[in-house]
């Protein structure tokens, strides 16, 4: 049974559960994705189908670089790449990954705009926890006044290694970074070690 193109793009479309978008810039028309009830809670119709109806979707702060990101596309290479919040149907803005391509006319303006939104919302939320996490740990073996502080995940490979204690003995902590307990310890030390975790 050969699918025809129609059947195989709707067929692709819900398997990725991503939302794509189709604007029709002279026509200022969008075509959504039915991924916007999945990802954002919103029919096609609440979507809106206008450039204005997604601009007033996006986080005031974040508004101004989408705008520039749109205008360094145009001008340079016609692709964009990036992300920012956008509000759903509850409310609450979600951390979205905006991917696309323009097409511009002959007075280099675009007059489509085909992309694709993924919802990062988790991922960029976990990212800035590693990062409040890290600069806790920093500021910890920083003033640890002649100690030092190692983590290492569940493979015992080092991810963090800082401390007073550790400039005065020891290589330097990114030194330590991306290799493994066994690499840094005594053979007798590391067997004694690695079954505790």
């Amino acid at each position: 049974m050969k699918l025809h193109s129609a059947e195989k793009y709707s067929k692709l479309l819900k398997a990725i559960g991503d939302i794509v978008y189709d604007h029709d810039v002279p026509t200022d028309t969008i075509d959504w994705s039915d991924a916007v009830v999945e990802v954002l809670g919103y029919t096609v119709d609440e979507m809106g189908n206008d450039g204005n109806s997604w601009l007033n979707k996006v986080h005031p702060e974040d508004l101004e670089q989408v705008l520039l990101e749109f205008e360094r596309a145009r001008k340079y290479d016609q692709i964009f790449d990036f992300r920012y919040r956008f509000r759903t149907k509850k409310d609450r803005y979600i951390w979205m990954h905006d991917r696309g391509v323009m097409t511009l006319g002959e007075d280099n303006q675009p007059i489509r705009v085909i992309g694709v939104l993924r919802n990062v919302h988790l991922e960029v939320r976990a990212l800035e926890e590693r990062r409040k996490t890290q600069s806790l740990y920093e500021t910890l073996a920083e003033n640890f006044p002649y100690g030092s502080i190692f983590l290492f995940n569940s493979d015992l490979k080092f991810i963090f290694a800082a401390g007073k204690g550790l400039e005065e003995v020891g290589p330097p902590g990114d030194e330590i970074v991306g290799h493994y307990l066994r690499e840094f310890l005594p053979k007798e030390t590391a067997d004694i070690l690695e079954p505790l975790y």
